[in-house]
């Protein structure tokens, strides 16, 4: 069993939502444990798309996040949503944790 000290973090980016559909698309991501974030990323730089909308999820234990992963990116792609890229994290650090940045040493 491979264990984060703190919690590994999990990243959905799908392509942009109407406002029609974001209470289905936070349906799918609440049933996998993810949260969609409240602001959209801007991404000038891409033709195609102005903004791409994200979720996230957090658990300590690699296996169960990878489930949770993999199980929402494939119920997002039924209801046609494009996943654009996804990402799992482990947390090294973070202040909310009660963490200082003077353990990351001088």
């Amino acid at each position: 069993m491979t264990t984060s000290r703190l919690y590994y973090e999990a990243h959905i980016t799908i392509d942009p939502i109407l406002d029609t559909e974001l209470s289905m698309v936070s349906i799918i991501a609440s049933r996998h444990g993810f949260r969609v974030a409240k602001l959209l990323m801007a991404r000038p730089e891409r033709s195609e798309h102005r903004e791409d909308a994200f979720m996230t999820a957090r658990h300590q234990e690699l296996s169960q996040i990878m489930r949770q992963t993999l199980g929402c990116f494939r119920e997002l792609e039924q209801h046609g949503h494009r996943v654009r890229r996804w990402k799992i994290e482990d947390t090294i650090l973070d202040s909310r944790e009660g963490d200082t940045l003077e353990m990351l040493g001088s």
